[in-house]
């Protein structure tokens, strides 16, 4: 076998000067007139260099030093040359070049060892390390990788090249090319120092780069909300729906003491109700790993009742539509739904709405792009009443999953399915629930709608299930992903609810009716309610409810002080915004269930300024009607 040409080149990188005007050093190998380099990590200023020798020129400290590294590069250049020659019969400037740098073998590049450790880690996520720990460990990764191919235009780096410049070069990057301030470069070179600690134990790496290197955190100085501000922020409106959400996850916080990453973790396992009927959060702190157990206040429980209750709704939807696609549902849609589909505007979905009772106009409103139509059996507050059979045939027509959401009548009122409905939602936070001890919600699919892949590419992987195709797609995709699972005693309170389903149903209906016929009589109350001859839907609602028309009921007083003095004045129902329990409750809808809607939104769902809705619930009728009868009478005139 013929010797390989062999030579070492060290030449000036002349178009990468540094920012203090010195020229890197480059290493050129060349066996058979192939080529490989890399940086030697010295820099030189350019009148120093003799082209021709391919060293400093002069006996000054600094060209003798130089020189003596560039000796020491060509002498381990030629070790590995050797090397390579002994092991392998076919010798390559990339082969030498790796085998000086350490390249090629297990565990001894810093990105090597860097993604082998968080691989590692993330296997012990959720028993001994954090999530949140492991995406900082997966975030100081790419920035390195992004820092290499940038600075040394290679994918990866011999841990034996590291030394202090690259440390603190590291640091400049993240501050000048990532804009991180003094705090999170900090928290970015922690994990980085102790994957360096990993090799050095190893003995993957011989020194410590981080030798002398130093940064300190910055102390912060945090002030305090005061009560009125707290006050301030928890009635106040925003602009942005963002800008809401955000408020509400700091008064979450602020009540229970959590802080934000404990918040996050938490799920409906960590809500327990205790001997006394009181929610309870039972957690364990993250940082510290002590068990703490929180009584629910009503301001926190409010906002967990207003985002968890539509956890069905949204993963529904997210099923099956995406970006690009379009939402048709009705106008008058509860107003937690309605802020829903703004919040859907930021992943491109749009929602098109339509009046239910006018079918013409809904139908002349799809498009190509339409994927789904949503509507409610009974609207909250409007309290009309879907035609679902009509809406199922439109549906049908143009190959459209309907999507109803049966919260207000449960399946003792209506079965949607059997009207031709795809999909059924329920919130069993309320009626099926009964008596607001869980929080969660239920997804029925009929398992007969024909997914169309053109329009659906996302149930690509899921058609093979056949009828079970739509759940196997939410139970593998955003359940799994997103953490929505409804806990094991959630689901037993919920058991416990239904089996006292239809007593409870029965009686709350039987007296909404009784209460809406009486108060229909006392002059300046103006009620609506399905089951009275004056709605507009009583036609629709006889041919559709099993002979009840549901227990909620709204009502008119003249004027929105009014409302409040008689919600005030009244003393069996409790203000509260939720419905179906066993107590009877009441809610101004235009302050609160319809605070972020439209003016325009707010008239197409019937939504007024006067208007008080009724959760009727299974107290002696005889009584609500006395009651009422005080409170309206107490604040006539």
């Amino acid at each position: 076998m013929s010797r390989s040409t062999f030579k070492v080149l060290f030449y000036l990188k002349r178009n990468a000067p540094k920012k203090n005007g010195l020229i890197p050093v480059m290493c050129r190998i060349t066996v058979n007139g192939k080529v490989s380099q890399f940086s030697s990590k010295l820099d030189v200023e350019e009148s120093m260099w003799n082209v021709e020798t391919g060293r400093l020129s002069g006996r000054s400290l600094v060209a003798q030093e130089g020189n003596r590294m560039l000796d020491k590069i060509r002498v381990g250049i030629n070790r590995a040359y050797q090397e390579v020659c002994d092991a392998d019969n076919y010798v390559t400037a990339e082969k030498v070049r790796n085998a000086y740098l350490g390249l090629g073998q297990n565990h001894k590049t810093l990105l090597a060892v860097f993604k082998q450790h968080n691989e590692d880690y993330a296997r012990m996520v959720g028993k001994m390390k954090s999530e949140r720990s492991y995406l900082k460990y997966c975030t100081v990764y790419n920035h390195l990788s992004e820092f290499i191919r940038q600075r040394y235009k290679v994918s990866d780096i011999a841990l034996r090249e590291l030394t202090p410049a690259f440390i603190t070069d590291f640091e400049l990057f993240l501050r000048t090319e990532k804009n991180h301030c003094t705090n999170t470069v900090w928290s970015y070179m922690m994990p980085f120092r102790s994957i360096i600690y990993t090799a050095i134990n190893n003995g993957w790496l011989p020194r410590d780069p981080f030798y002398a290197y130093h940064i300190t955190k910055e102390e912060t100085k945090r002030g305090f909300l005061t009560k009125e501000e707290i006050s301030l922020l928890i009635n106040g409106t925003f602009k942005k729906k963002s800008y809401e959400l955000i408020r509400d996850l700091f008064i979450f916080c602020t009540f229970t003491g959590l802080s934000w990453t404990d918040m996050n973790n938490l799920t409906e396992e960590n809500l327990q109700t205790s001997f006394d009927g009181h929610l309870w959060i039972k957690t364990q702190r993250q940082k510290t790993g002590v068990e703490s157990n929180i009584r629910l206040l009503e301001v926190p429980g409010h906002i967990i009742k207003k985002y968890s209750g539509m956890a069905a709704i949204t993963n529904a939807l997210l099923n099956i539509v995406g970006s690009g696609d379009e939402i048709i549902t009705s106008t008058s849609l509860y107003g937690g739904t309605i802020d829903l589909y703004h919040d859907l505007e930021a992943f491109g979905i749009t929602t098109i709405f339509a009046d239910t009772n006018d079918l013409e106009d809904l139908e002349s409103k799809i498009t190509d792009k339409t994927r789904v139509i949503f509507a409610e059996t009974i609207g909250n507050p409007k309290l009309d009443v879907t035609d679902i059979p009509a809406l199922a045939g439109i549906a049908k027509r143009h190959n459209l999953p309907l999507m109803i959401d049966n919260t207000v009548a449960t399946a003792f009122l209506v079965r949607p399915l059997e009207l031709g409905a795809d999909i059924v939602i329920n919130s069993t936070s309320k009626y099926i629930n009964g008596n607001s001890s869980a929080i969660s919600g239920v997804i029925t699919d009929a398992g007969r709608f024909k997914w169309d892949l053109e329009r659906y590419p996302g149930m690509k992987d899921y058609k093979k299930f056949a009828k079970f195709a739509f759940t196997a797609k939410l139970r593998n995709g955003l359940f799994r992903n997103m953490g929505a699972c409804m806990a094991p005693q959630t689901a037993y309170y919920n058991l416990l609810g239904m089996e006292t389903l239809g007593l409870r149903m029965e009686r709350a209906c039987d007296n909404a009716m009784q209460l809406a016929a009486y108060l229909e009589t006392i002059p300046g109350i103006n009620v609506n309610y399905p089951g009275l001859a004056s709605s507009p839907w009583n036609g629709v609602a006889k041919q559709l409810l099993d002979g009840r028309f549901g227990a909620i009921l709204t009502i008119r007083v003249g004027s929105k002080e009014r409302a409040f003095a008689i919600m005030n004045a009244l003393t069996i129902p409790r203000i509260v915004s939720n419905i179906g329990d066993t107590k009877t409750l009441i809610v101004h809808p235009e302050s609160t269930l319809a605070a972020h809607s439209t003016e325009q939104e707010k008239i197409d769902a019937a939504v007024f300024d006067d208007m008080i809705r009724i959760s009727v619930g299974i107290e002696d009728i005889e009584d609500l009607k006395q009651d009422f009868t005080a409170a309206i009478q107490n604040t006539a005139g």
